[in-house]
């Protein structure tokens, strides 16, 4: 399952941080692409909607910019900036 993968990088980056390794961040990194490939709009609604708890708004917002399958690659990849930003 492409959403419990990600769940499993967002704990590597975690870790990475708490542990100042980078190691883990580089293993992340590896797995973009493949994990990219897997992604389509019901995985990113249920990461989106499981992550984004603290603010209705943004989740909303990405919730409706999700519908859009050729962004798919930018959702991602801010995604992901901003759960390196956050931790």
């Amino acid at each position: 399952m492409v959403s419990l993968d990600i769940r499993e990088q967002v704990k590597l980056l975690e870790k990475s941080v708490h542990g100042k390794d980078y190691r883990y961040t580089l293993r992340v990194l590896r797995c973009l692409a493949n994990t990219r490939r897997k992604l389509n709009s019901n995985v990113l609604r249920r990461l989106v909607n499981g992550y984004f708890t603290h603010s209705a708004k943004d989740r909303e917002a990405l919730n409706a910019f999700i519908f859009d399958e050729v962004r798919k690659n930018i959702i991602l990849f801010t995604f992901m900036l901003y759960l390196i930003v956050k931790i």
